[in-house]
């Protein structure tokens, strides 16, 4: 009888496909975190309102045929405060900094997304 020789034990099959799956995460990890300067209102996947990130604080309530939001807006980033859907997941999300993030009140079918320019990408790193 032969002995069984294998080409690759488990663990070298689990080791390759990290070492495979290692760069692609880094990619991704690295794709949208570009420095936020404006913060895009979207109702019904249409834009609404472009508001800079401003150096003072400030709040701003929209209201839509389905309802209420109140958004606060910081040189930081933003947050849905206060909505009238039911569930209210929009508001537990939190606040949303990293350019190309967002925060989504489905029921109301609005939505806030950070964009800006420059900043690092996947090719340039």
């Amino acid at each position: 009888m032969k002995p069984s020789y294998r080409l690759f034990r488990k663990w070298d099959i689990v080791a390759l496909v990290l070492l495979l799956l290692l760069p692609l995460l880094l990619f991704v990890g690295l794709q949208g975190r570009e420095e936020a300067d404006t913060v895009l209102v979207l109702y019904g996947g249409e834009e609404i309102e472009r508001v800079p990130l401003p150096t003072d604080p400030f709040e701003k309530t929209y209201t839509l045929s389905e309802g209420s939001v109140t958004v606060a807006f910081d040189g930081n980033g933003a947050a849905i405060i206060a909505s009238t859907c039911p569930r209210g997941s929009c508001v537990e999300s939190g606040k949303i900094t990293q350019g190309g993030s967002g925060s989504y009140c489905l029921p109301l079918r609005f939505a806030i997304v950070l964009t800006g320019e420059g900043g690092l990408d996947g090719v340039t790193g």
